[in-house]
């Protein structure tokens, strides 16, 4: 899980023995990167929607593109990360693709792309720049 350590989702259940990423792996990494599973799965570094934010805090949260493939087990999570960050005013730019895995398609690189666009654009826009995305020499 990626919001929250050894808490299955619907993606979990509906995906558990997925082509590429099934339970047992993902148990396997969580138990890899804890010293202390148990203890340390309260975490917020580890389980991002625990932590407890002023709204000063979120408004220095930067954009976020989340992008998600149907047939991972974790897509549910990412949906609910983009949703709680939006729920907090950052600027989310969210897509669940229907892809196996969605880093290696080029439709999915083309979104993320125009989304990486529209974001700087309108970061160059509120900095006083007009909303023009330079490239670099």
């Amino acid at each position: 899980s990626v919001i929250h350590p050894y808490s299955p989702t619907g993606s979990h259940v509906r995906l558990n023995m997925g082509p590429l990423l099934g339970n047992g792996l993902i148990t396997y990494m969580w138990n890899q990167y804890f010293s202390d599973p148990i203890r340390q799965a309260s975490d917020p570094r580890a389980a991002p929607l625990l932590d407890e934010l002023s709204s000063e805090e979120w408004a220095l949260v930067p954009p976020a593109i989340v992008v998600t493939s149907h047939f991972d087990p974790l897509c549910d999570e990412g949906e609910v990360y983009a949703a709680h960050l939006a729920s907090h005013g950052v600027e989310v730019h969210a897509a669940r693709r229907l892809e196996m895995h969605c880093m290696r398609a080029s439709s999915t690189d083309e979104w993320v792309w125009a989304s990486l666009r529209t974001l700087l654009w309108r970061s160059s826009e509120m900095a006083g720049g007009g909303g023009e995305v330079g490239t670099c020499p």
